[in-house]
């Protein structure tokens, strides 16, 4: 009997200290996993760098829409070139009507300068710049999707001449928002409408 208990005690020792040595390894393993993620998009972005002078003719062609060309004009320090080429990626993307990829790069700006080792006020007046455009994108991408989630409704219920209306006043606000376009199509497809 007392051997029993002790084989007991035992086991019960052994699956606690597994479980201990699993919930370790995931401390360890998922921060390692979100650096490799982090470390993607600014890898891709130094390799441009070392391309072609094209991605320096496209810096000089940046529309008004760039959030940071005045951003050293109070501290007098510039943003580095590899930092200030997410911004420009992301301004691009806005300026061509591409807003939630847009938002997403904006995103990936931001998180980059904060992790940036660099003057704290330089980075901080270039993500209050680049957050005026990102949150022009982020409120045409919201508003152009609860239209599409208004219009997949009005699908569902067989109301299709409100659907379309949905998603044309999606397209209004997102002209590019492909799956408003796909939807906008396929209702017209399905129901013989022109």
């Amino acid at each position: 009997m007392n051997k029993g208990i002790k084989k007991m005690r035992f086991k019960r020792f052994l699956y606690t200290a597994i479980i201990i040595m699993l919930v370790l390894a995931t401390f360890i393993a998922v921060p390692a996993c979100s650096k490799k993620d982090e470390e993607a998009p600014q890898a891709a972005i130094a390799s441009e760098e070392t391309g072609s002078s094209a991605s320096q003719t496209t810096k000089t062609e940046q529309p008004d829409t760039s959030t940071t060309e005045e951003a050293t004009t109070t501290t007098g320090q510039k943003l580095p070139e590899n930092l200030q080429k997410y911004i420009d990626v992301a301004d691009k993307l806005f300026a061509d009507g591409e807003f939630a990829q847009a938002v997403s790069a904006y995103r990936t700006a931001k998180a980059t300068l904060q992790a940036a080792s660099i003057n704290l006020d330089v980075i901080n007046e270039a993500i209050e710049k680049l957050e005026v455009n990102f949150d022009k994108a982020k409120s045409i991408t919201d508003a152009a999707r609860i239209h599409f989630g208004n219009a997949m409704q009005l699908e569902y219920e067989k109301r299709i001449d409100e659907a379309i209306e949905q998603l044309e006043e999606a397209l209004k606000i997102y002209p590019k928002y492909q799956d408003a376009i796909d939807a906008l199509e396929s209702i017209k497809t399905l129901y013989n409408l022109k």
